[in-house]
C-alpha cells in the first residue's frame, strides 16, 4: 500500500499540473479572444464615427450646394421680374387707347404667368434639393446602421 501512495501522489500532481495548463490555455485563449473581439469591435465603431463624421461633411456641402441653386433661382427670377415690371411700367404710361389699354393688360397678365412659372421652378427646385440632401443623409445612416449591426 505504501508503494501506491506515492504513485498515487505523483499521479494526482501529473493531473493537477495537466488541468492547471489547460485551465491557463483556457484562460489565455480566452483573453486573446476577448482582445480580438474588443479589438475588432472599436475599429468598426472608429470606422462608423468616421463614416458618420463623412456623412455629416457631405449631407452639409450638398446643403450649401442646395442653397446656392436655389440662391441663383431666386436671383435669376427676380431680376428678370424687375426688368419686365418696369418694361410694364413703362407701357402703363404709354396707354392712350383702349387697344393699347388692352395690349397692356394682356403682358400684365403674361407676366403674372411668368412669375407663377418662376414659383414654380423656385419650388421645384427648393423640393429637389432637398429630397437628394435627405436621401444622401439617409442612405448614409442605414448604411451605417447595417454596417454596425452586422458588427454586433
Amino acid at each position: 500500500m505504501s508503494d501506491t501512495a506515492p504513485h498515487f501522489i505523483d499521479s494526482t500532481k501529473t493531473d493537477a499540473q495537466a488541468t492547471l495548463e489547460q485551465a491557463t490555455d483556457f484562460a489565455k485563449q480566452g483573453a486573446e479572444t476577448i482582445e480580438t473581439t474588443a479589438n475588432d469591435f472599436s475599429n468598426r465603431a472608429s470606422d462608423a464615427l468616421q463614416s458618420g463624421t463623412a456623412a455629416a461633411s457631405d449631407t452639409g456641402k450638398r446643403a450649401l450646394s442646395s442653397l446656392v441653386d436655389i440662391n441663383k433661382t431666386i436671383t435669376d427670377a427676380y431680376s428678370q421680374s424687375v426688368s419686365e415690371m418696369n418694361a410694364l411700367a413703362q407701357q402703363a404710361f404709354q396707354v392712350r387707347t383702349a387697344k393699347d389699354l388692352i395690349a397692356f393688360q394682356s403682358d400684365v397678365l403674361t407676366q403674372f404667368q411668368r412669375n407663377l412659372a418662376a414659383a414654380a421652378t423656385l419650388y421645384s427646385t427648393i423640393w429637389q434639393t432637398a429630397t437628394q440632401s435627405v436621401t444622401a443623409a439617409t442612405d448614409r445612416v442605414q448604411e451605417t446602421t447595417d454596417n454596425l449591426r452586422q458588427a454586433a
